[in-house]
């Protein structure tokens, strides 16, 4: 007759634990819908911004390349009018030669600065999308595991079952033994 307490006992606690371990998987499922939700308009706004800094980039080398050509076509023309006044005026020779090279290394200094501001702004949009790239993976919420923290139905019965078992052995066994 004893046992049979102990066993419903038992039976409820590990139905207990069933339910609430099903309780919390659902939940957790439930919250893992959410933070998806959240991480995917987290991630398509950082593809966005990826996008606008690709585009950014292109754009600048774009406005170089630009740059580049009006300053060759200023050079070209500042050489043919060099070339015309010397011819004009019979200027040969170094003279006309030292004209030339001014303009060649007005071009280059003119060329350098060029590259040089590219790369400062190819840097800092570098920067620009690692900064995103962190703010982006610490913004990431995850995902719960569903299964973590959930009780054993099992143990938690045979726990009762225990747990009624000993408090009925010392409650009886240690004040009812022989009396000698």
């Amino acid at each position: 007759m004893f046992w049979i307490p102990m066993l419903v006992a038992g039976a409820m606690s590990a139905g207990q634990s069933a339910m609430a371990n099903k309780e919390q998987v659902a939940k957790a499922k439930q919250q893992n819908k959410a933070r998806e939700k959240v991480d995917l308009r987290n991630l398509a706004d950082a593809a966005q911004q990826v996008g606008s800094l690709g585009m950014l980039a292109g754009e600048y080398r774009r406005q170089a390349t630009e740059t580049r050509i009006a300053a060759q076509r200023e050079v070209g023309k500042a050489r043919g009018t060099a070339e015309a006044q010397a011819g004009a005026a019979g200027i040969k020779g170094a003279s006309v030669d030292a004209v030339f090279q001014d303009l060649d290394r007005e071009f280059s200094e003119a060329d350098v600065a060029i590259d040089r501001d590219l790369e400062n702004k190819q840097y800092n949009l570098g920067e620009q999308l690692r900064t995103l790239q962190l703010s982006t993976a610490n913004g990431l919420m995850g995902q719960i595991n569903p299964q973590a923290g959930l009780k054993n139905p099992l143990m938690d019965g045979l726990m009762t079952m225990g747990n009624m078992y000993a408090n009925s052995y010392f409650k009886f066994g240690a004040s009812g033994g022989s009396n000698g």
